[in-house]
């Protein structure tokens, strides 16, 4: 989800029955990743750490019950 608006998280986790993963706010990291900064300060906005921290909760694979 990239912004609170028009919904915040919690009402769009609610209409969509998911979880909100994250939510990004960043308008310098998406000026980063558009190459209108260094290519390490995009690696370290606000955005791209969001976005890291969601793949990292997506793609790892939860514990199957013994």
């Amino acid at each position: 989800m990239v912004g609170e608006r028009p919904y915040a998280a919690d009402a769009v986790g609610v209409a969509t029955g998911c979880n909100v993963v994250a939510v990004a706010v960043d308008p310098a990291g998406v000026e980063g990743l558009h190459g209108g900064r260094r290519t390490a300060f995009a690696r370290r906005s606000p955005l791209v750490r969001s976005a890291r921290s969601m793949l990292d909760r997506v793609l790892t694979p939860e514990p199957v019950p013994a």
